[in-house]
């Protein structure tokens, strides 16, 4: 999650905040050295473990998929491993491409909190997976809808709104048994949500 809260920073010219992201960053990485006994190289090795671990990760738990290419990349190879690059999945990838180039402007011009939520929102969204703990990255995009509705009066539309989300989101253990997390409907309408496009204006 740290990259796309950088590249925000960067998108936004927020200097400061980035170059404390890239100390953290590179502190990380002398204190991985240290701690893999001076493998300078510690970042390509995990890497590699966690490509290697993938396929089984889908096979096992991949129902819990809640991003478009995750979810898309499942149909690719009989819905057990990650379709990666190919197929169904790079539909997902280009279709998270075009919502983020929706998103450049609003991300810029928005207040902090509303553009760190949408940033969130994106990245579960157009990101390669996310398992169902993943959807916590919505809790600003919640707070924001909520603050929206506090601001105009709790509005009828915006209780409904949070109630369907939450309410969905608990449903997540009940996708075991059918193949799909139910959580992931609220992952893919997110963005829409925030940026209020088509029958989501009213949360412009």
């Amino acid at each position: 999650m740290g990259l796309p809260i950088g590249a925000l920073a960067a998108w936004r010219r927020a200097w400061r905040p980035l170059a404390v992201a890239v100390g953290v960053v590179a502190l990380q990485y002398v204190l991985g050295v240290v701690a893999t006994g001076g493998a300078w190289d510690w970042p390509a090795r995990w890497l590699a473990s966690v490509g290697a671990e993938t396929a089984e990760d889908f096979g096992s738990v991949g129902w819990q998929a809640l991003s478009l290419p995750g979810l898309l990349g499942r149909l690719s190879i009989g819905g057990s491993t990650p379709g990666a690059l190919i197929g169904p999945a790079l539909l997902g990838y280009a279709a998270g491409a075009a919502v983020i180039l929706l998103s450049l402007r609003p991300l810029r011009a928005w207040d902090a909190p509303r553009a760190v939520a949408l940033t969130c929102a994106l990245a579960l969204f157009a990101g390669p997976r996310g398992w169902s703990y993943d959807g916590t990255l919505l809790l600003p995009a919640m707070a924001v809808i909520a603050r929206q509705a506090v601001d105009r009066g709790w509005p009828w539309e915006h209780r409904w709104l949070l109630a369907a989300a939450f309410g969905i989101a608990a449903l997540w253990p009940l996708g075991g048994y059918v193949g799909v997390n139910p959580e992931a409907a609220v992952v893919l309408l997110a963005p829409f949500v925030l940026l209020g496009l088509g029958p989501f204006r009213r949360f412009a």
